[in-house]
């Protein structure tokens, strides 16, 4: 069973992974949530571009970036779970107006992030966030923007490409 985490963790913390072997129920306040947080594009030069589903609740809805603001689709929660060793620190990033959580559909790159329903011990939906980078547990793929536009989609890709592109934090 995985079960939200209590304490508090900075996104830009340094964190040994290892391969994971299966989800495990974790001991109070060893790893941290966040709510009613947005996701920030870091390296944006003029306007800050964050993590939206652009108003859509939907299931399959595709995760987009756009300019920051108070629209409720640009507001998460991030509950931690524990994979494994403690500093296996893994997160479900749920949207806080559809309520579902992000969501990996393939191993390629260049794949959309989607919005699902949240499952307990979906790989698919289990998230690192280490050195401003947000990778997937299943595909080992990180959040990639390729420019600031908004409404652009946001899309899988090998960590180690144009560090700009993959680099988010939490506001």
């Amino acid at each position: 069973m995985i079960r939200p985490l209590k304490a508090v963790v900075l996104i830009a913390a340094t964190t040994a992974l290892i391969a994971p072997t299966a989800a495990q129920a974790s001991p109070d306040g060893a790893r941290g949530n966040h709510k009613n947080v947005r996701l920030e594009k870091v390296a944006a030069k003029d306007k800050a571009a964050c993590f939206t589903m652009s108003g859509k609740t939907g299931k399959g809805a595709t995760l987009r970036q756009a300019k920051c603001s108070k629209n409720s689709t640009q507001r998460w929660d991030i509950e931690g779970v524990l994979i494994g060793k403690p500093s296996d620190s893994y997160y479900l990033i749920i949207n806080r107006k559809s309520g579902k959580c992000l969501h990996s559909g393939s191993k390629k790159s260049g794949s959309a992030i989607t919005q699902q329903k949240c499952y307990a011990g979906n790989d698919k939906e289990l998230w690192n966030l280490n050195n401003m980078r947000i990778t997937n547990f299943w595909s080992k793929k990180s959040i990639l923007s390729p420019n600031n536009k908004s409404g652009t989609k946001l899309k899988l890709g090998k960590k180690g490409g144009s560090v700009k592109d993959e680099r988010w934090g939490l506001s």
